[in-house]
């Protein structure tokens, strides 16, 4: 089919994870996620436009799908009026887009939020976005299962496995292990053990840094590099952290030109989440050929088979000092033990079958 036919209308919610700052124009978060996914789905020729309750032109067009990444930013927000406003404006915009035609399709990236911050608004909403999903994606078997026990009424819509992608083309990754390391005044013997994203109180890093400071070997390093979701955890964590002068905290969000200053400064990449479906730090590390440790839950498992236990290892139970250490003693280091990457998480590939998805759902 050409590309040009049956020209498909995309509205995505959102468009791009990308945080900037109104105030200065600063770079506060970024996934890369959503603008790999949406640039290869404009290049077979789709018209993609961002969801935003400000664009009043957005209610005026006709879409054929909506296609929405994570629900509760529909509602989620720390002042009681602005998500009940956000909310109310959220349900009448979809409940117009879908009374002209459009299809709504949810990929799940988890089943549950982890910050919830009006726990009242979030029966009502997820009872009114559940009777919304015309079809659902998700990236792995394992989440394939876990969505339709969480909300067994998707059972009944159209789905689809679609993977998430690498972030190989999204970082440069132009120096090596020791010009990282001296840019971190870290020398070629330290052990460096690294945690990578957003602080946030799912991903368990109290927990890191106690099993840490149970080692007792001075060669070893840790890094928590990200911005806390907020000051509780801040403080929290600067004070685990404060009499060891072995742990090196960036608490702040970590700049794309810089991501592989601490990849490739570290010998591995640990993220002790208490719970998860899917992590994109993971698939961070594996763009970079940097061993990641996971717990045993979610799909990381899924993900530790696909790329074997050389570059993603996996543990059960809460973390500790043995299990840190093991880990870091089997990482592997060699170009021989890096995964070739397969066709299906290409993101032209991802792009393709995401436009399927669309067409078969809508039957373009």
């Amino acid at each position: 089919m050409n590309k040009q036919e049956n020209h498909l209308k995309v509205l995505a919610i959102p468009k791009s994870a990308s945080l900037i700052s109104r105030e200065t124009g600063e770079l506060l978060s970024s996934n890369p996620y959503l603008d790999l996914l949406y640039q290869e789905v404009e290049s077979l020729g789709a018209e993609v436009d961002g969801y935003s309750l400000r664009n009043r032109g957005m209610l005026g067009k006709r879409y054929d799908v909506i296609h929405i990444h994570w629900p509760d930013d529909l509602f989620n927000r720390h002042s009681l009026i602005q998500a009940s406003l956000l909310a109310i404006a959220s349900v009448l915009a979809i409940t117009l887009l879908k009374l002209r035609g459009a299809k709504l399709i949810w990929t799940a990236h988890d089943v549950q939020e982890f910050e919830v911050r009006q726990p009242w608004l979030r029966r009502p909403m997820w009872f009114w976005f559940l009777r919304q999903v015309d079809g659902v994606i998700t990236l792995t078997e394992a989440g394939h299962t876990a969505i339709y026990a969480k909300y067994p009424r998707l059972k009944k819509v159209k789905s689809w496995i679609i993977p998430h992608g690498l972030y190989s083309t999204s970082y440069e990754n132009t120096i090596d292990s020791s010009e990282a390391r001296t840019h971190l005044n870290l020398a070629p013997e330290n052990k460096v053990i690294l945690f990578f994203g957003n602080v946030r109180p799912y991903k368990n890093v109290p927990e890191l840094i106690y099993a840490f400071r149970k080692i007792e070997d001075c060669s070893y390093r840790l890094i928590i590099a990200g911005r806390p979701i907020d000051q509780q955890i801040k403080e929290e964590i600067s004070a685990l952290a404060a009499d060891d002068n072995r742990i090196m905290l960036q608490l702040d969000f970590i700049q794309p030109n810089d991501v592989q200053v601490y990849l490739n400064a570290s010998d591995i990449l640990v993220l002790p989440f208490r719970e998860i479906l899917n992590s994109g730090s993971t698939h961070l590390a594996i763009s970079f050929n940097k061993p990641v440790l996971v717990p045993k839950i979610g799909s990381l498992e899924e993900i530790a088979e696909e790329f074997g236990s050389d570059l993603v290892m996996t543990y059960d139970g809460e973390l500790n000092a043995e299990i840190l250490t093991d880990a870091l003693e089997q990482a592997c280091s060699s170009p021989e033990c890096y995964p070739q990457i397969p066709d299906y998480l290409q993101w032209s590939s991802i792009g393709a079958n995401t436009i399927s998805a669309y067409r078969e759902l809508t039957k373009l």
